[in-house]
């Protein structure tokens, strides 16, 4: 008997699969099973869109829950998965908004590149602080 699994799929991804929600039935069962499958419905953009250049591992930047639980804590393309599992596809989320709000809720402008400090002392002050802390790839 095939296991069948719910997909829900968020965003862009969506969009490339012309779906949101599926009920995915699989002969392989675990979550390189599902793709198998889901590149046979979908085409393989979908599953280029979630892995990396290799094809070989997600994207280090998309979600990928099984049952709640993200698939890098389980054991990724391997992860076995059960007659009723959920599978969600979450894209990776960027963005948000220039203004600031000042901790007496008036609102502040920062430029993006720019970072915005908080003076510990209890003032209602952001100093602005240009910086570049993001790690690298």
């Amino acid at each position: 008997m095939a296991t069948t699994v719910n997909v829900e799929i968020y965003g862009p991804f969506a969009d490339i699969a012309c779906t949101r929600q599926a009920k995915v039935e699989l002969d392989e069962t675990t979550v390189k099973g599902l793709l198998k499958v889901m590149e046979k419905q979908w085409g393989p953009s979908f599953i280029q869109a979630i892995t990396d250049e290799s094809g070989g591992e997600f994207n280090l930047s998309v979600l990928v829950l099984v049952n709640h639980h993200p698939v890098y804590h389980l054991q990724g393309l391997q992860t076995e998965l059960k007659n009723g599992d959920t599978v969600v596809f979450i894209p990776p989320a960027a963005g948000g908004s220039e203004n600031i709000l000042s901790l007496d809720g008036s609102c502040l402008k920062c430029h993006s590149e720019d970072v915005g400090t908080i003076d510990s002392s209890g003032s209602d002050s952001i100093e602005p602080v240009t910086s570049t802390f993001w790690p690298s790839r």
